[in-house]
């Protein structure tokens, strides 16, 4: 840890699941044959965060005119429109309790490595362009004055957000992957494996 040797009898780990489908950790002795063929056929997902702060009479604007708690989807045919930066998909735009924050979640890789990559004045522009489009003409809208972003796609601590089953995995992946490891002929688990991966109902 930091360059700093520290040694347990017991360990439990709670990296993403994309974090072990990269090879980021080097585990010696490897790991069983069955557990690295449970990473390979689950895969990890693209779901990011973004949190837009506005002046909080800004905000009641956007209240007033029902944009907040809203589902909102790009059509899929525009091409270099208001919504392309944010991607196919983007929903769920609602005020953050006890804060002046609207955050709207993104899905899909492409999606979410354009929203990690834009810059701020970017962002803030395609949120603008696309509630304008829900707004009554002639409206003017409040723009953030500041956004905040997830980046889990590419953080190298996560490199992904939520796992899914691929075609290919089951459950039994799950299973495996949320399999403690012990040490021959000691019933103790030596490596234990915890996480929203590890679990079938998450």
């Amino acid at each position: 840890v930091g360059g700093e040797e520290v040694q347990a009898k017991h360990v439990i780990l709670t990296t993403s699941l994309g974090v072990l489908k990269a090879g980021a950790i080097a585990f010696d002795p490897p790991l069983p044959g069955a557990k690295l063929d449970a990473i390979r056929r689950l895969g990890i997902g693209c779901v990011e965060k973004v949190f837009f702060d506005f002046e909080p009479a800004d905000l009641a604007t956007l209240e007033s005119l029902n944009l907040l708690s809203t589902f909102l989807m790009r059509d899929p045919g525009e091409k270099d429109g208001p919504g392309e930066l944010l991607g196919d998909t983007f929903f769920s735009l609602s005020k953050q309790p006890g804060s002046s924050m609207v955050s709207m979640w993104v899905v899909g890789k492409e999606s979410g490595e354009r929203v990690a990559a834009a810059d701020d004045a970017s962002l803030v522009d395609a949120l603008a362009g696309v509630l304008k489009r829900f707004a009554p003409e002639g409206t003017v809208l409040p723009r953030a004055t500041r956004v905040v972003r997830s980046n889990w796609i590419l953080n190298p601590l996560t490199r992904g957000s939520y796992s899914y089953l691929r075609a290919g995995a089951t459950e039994e992946d799950i299973t495996t992957l949320g399999a403690p490891l012990c040490k021959e002929g000691h019933a103790a688990p030596l490596l234990l494996f915890a996480g929203e991966a590890t679990h079938p109902n998450y």
